[in-house]
Formats: C-alpha cells, sequence, structure tokens
C-alpha cells in the first residue's frame, strides 16, 4: 500500500512541475487560468491525502477540523494572489493577495476592473 503511495505522489509531484513549466514560458492567459486551478490543487489534495493514509490508524482524527480549512485557505490565497496579464502573458505574483493589482510589472498595462484597460489611440 505504501508503494501506491509513493507513486501516486511521485505521479503528481511530476504533473505539478510539468504545468509549472507550461505556466512559466507560456503567453497564452487563457490555458494559465485554466491550469492554476490544477497547480492549486493537485498538491493540496495529495498533501491531505497523504496526510489521512499516514494517520489512517489513529483514533483521534479531531486534527482535520484544522488541518482541512487550513490547506482550503491556503489554496485560496494562492488564487487570489496569482494574475496573469492579458496583453503580455506574464504571470503576476501579488504579495498582498486582498488588493487588486493596478498593472502589470513587465509591460505597465494599466488594469481596469481585473482586465487590460483599452488602449488609447491616437487619431491620425
Amino acid at each position: 500500500m505504501k508503494t501506491i503511495l509513493v507513486y501516486a505522489s511521485t505521479a503528481a509531484a511530476l504533473t505539478v512541475l510539468v504545468i509549472a513549466g507550461i505556466m512559466a514560458f507560456s503567453k497564452n492567459t487563457r490555458l494559465k487560468q485554466h491550469l492554476r486551478a490544477w497547480i492549486l490543487l493537485l498538491p493540496a489534495l495529495t498533501f491531505l491525502g497523504i496526510v489521512l493514509r499516514l494517520t489512517w490508524d489513529f483514533p483521534d482524527k479531531r486534527f482535520l477540523y484544522v488541518l482541512v480549512p487550513a490547506v482550503g485557505l491556503v489554496v485560496l490565497l494562492g488564487f487570489l494572489a496569482i494574475r496573469f496579464c492579458p496583453r503580455c502573458g506574464a504571470t503576476l505574483f501579488n504579495q498582498n493577495p486582498f488588493t487588486r493589482m493596478k498593472s502589470c510589472t513587465h509591460c505597465g498595462t494599466q488594469f481596469v476592473k481585473g482586465e487590460a484597460a483599452p488602449e488609447k489611440r491616437i487619431p491620425s
């Protein structure tokens, strides 16, 4: 049973590394938005699975009342802290996930309500 746990953990870790590589080098923001859920949820679920398996024989499982919401909070903060610039495709990490980013740190695009502001064109 423990070898299955090792194989599952290794497969989950490799999957996360592949997804992280795609997120680091891709400019496609729609793909990054989709993969963000996987890269945040897969390690969290793997961690919870490993903890559950290792503590399966424990008579008292009240620690899960604290552990599961704590892991959920970490995933939620990850969703709030990671953004993607719709113009240049850069992955942006907000140091304070409770405030919105106003502009892209790579290309300087201003964000309006979470989206890139339309470009102001000078009439010719």
